[in-house]
């Protein structure tokens, strides 16, 4: 249905664009909706989101913060193994990157990977998410305040 449009923003590189050097503050406020789209349609790979977060250090404070927000409303889509990959990748900063915006984007890693936990048993019989992987977040065993506590301290 929307395979051309799709193929036309690929095709003109429209997300390269809003991240490059002449990336405009509101068009990065207002394109979030455009990145998801493009993730839901599988266009939009992990070696992306990698480029997406070193562009995010790269760009100042205003930038920053919205390409942040760009990544964490992308979190929300993401799958336990998508989710454990970006969360990495911010384990990979140092620790002066580390600010309100990083911190909040752990928390909705953390939010979502507490989602797949909590949802019902497949079919098969197996959680959508195996135990270890989820010790590998520190989602274990424990409340959900202090899962979320390790996930943060985890990153230091």
């Amino acid at each position: 249905m929307y395979r051309n449009y799709i193929e036309w923003l690929v095709k003109n590189e429209i997300a390269g664009i809003l991240l490059g050097e002449s990336s405009h503050t509101e068009l990065l406020r207002r394109s979030s909706a455009l990145f998801r789209f493009l993730f839901r349609n599988k266009r939009l790979t992990m070696d992306n989101i990698d480029q997406i977060c070193k562009i995010a250090l790269e760009k100042h404070d205003t930038h920053r913060k919205y390409i942040l927000k760009i990544l964490s409303d992308l979190a929300e889509l993401m799958n336990p193994s998508e989710l454990q990959e970006l969360f990495q990748k911010i384990k990979e900063m140092g620790a002066q990157e580390i600010d309100q915006d990083i911190l909040q984007l752990i928390k909705t890693i953390g939010n979502n990977i507490t989602i797949h936990l909590h949802k019902p048993k497949e079919a098969s019989g197996s959680s959508s998410m195996n135990g270890a992987a989820s010790e590998s977040y520190g989602f274990g065993r424990g409340s959900s305040a202090s899962r979320k506590k390790r996930v943060m301290l985890k990153v230091f």
